[in-house]
């Protein structure tokens, strides 16, 4: 279901969204995480990603809802309840200004209590979200004649190493796909698993149409 945010007038706006660090709504060009953050130097990190059309939120309780089953397969924990995260949802696209676009919300493992703790229970948890307008997948005239695609030669990483049902930032062997399908002169990639099952490229899902089905 689709929830709607408020008409409310833009407050801290730009056309680019809003971001949400430790409390605080600002301009996502002024947001910053802390550079010792392991959701940056080592992905340990999970999000989830809500669209929204005409200031509608599409499924908002349901990407909540996976957003903290991610977490807990992650053994992540944030401050913020489901409740308050949703309200921050809603408030970064108001003050956003913006009608259609995508929210991100993130959890990361956060920053070392002290230098030398590599015990990842130890850490304290960090929250971010932010607006902005919905990136396309492709330039228009792709989307109107079609992509070229590889099956590119990077496998996806193993359910075994890297849970794909949590949400997560592990991008390595899409990136690198991604960069393959570049030197081969392909639009993007697709990637196999390691028993040869086609599975997902970077950031789509694959399809296949055969005949009427």
């Amino acid at each position: 279901m689709a929830t709607r945010t408020g008409d409310m007038p833009s407050t801290v706006a730009g056309e680019a969204g809003v971001a949400y660090v430790d409390g605080r709504y600002l301009p996502i060009g002024e947001a910053a995480i802390p550079i010792t953050d392991w959701g940056f130097i080592r992905g340990d990190a999970v999000y989830d990603a809500i669209p929204f059309t005409e200031g509608f939120l599409f499924r908002l309780s349901d990407h909540v809802e996976r957003f903290g089953l991610s977490m807990r397969k992650w053994r992540l924990h944030v401050s913020l309840g489901p409740d308050r995260i949703t309200a921050v949802v809603h408030e970064v696209v108001r003050r956003s200004g913006l009608r259609d676009g995508l929210v991100l919300i993130m959890a990361t493992r956060g920053v070392p209590p002290s230098l030398g703790i590599r015990d990842p229970a130890r850490f304290e948890n960090r929250f971010y979200a932010f607006s902005q307008v919905l990136p396309p997948i492709a330039a228009p005239e792709r989307l109107r004649d079609g992509m070229s695609v590889i099956v590119s030669r990077v496998r996806r990483i193993p359910e075994t190493s890297v849970d794909s049902t949590a949400k997560n930032f592990q991008w390595g062997d899409f990136t690198q796909a991604r960069l393959e399908a570049n030197d081969r002169g392909a639009d993007n990639a697709l990637l196999l698993d390691h028993e040869g099952n086609l599975t997902e490229g970077p950031g789509f899902n694959a399809f296949i149409v055969s005949g009427r089905v």
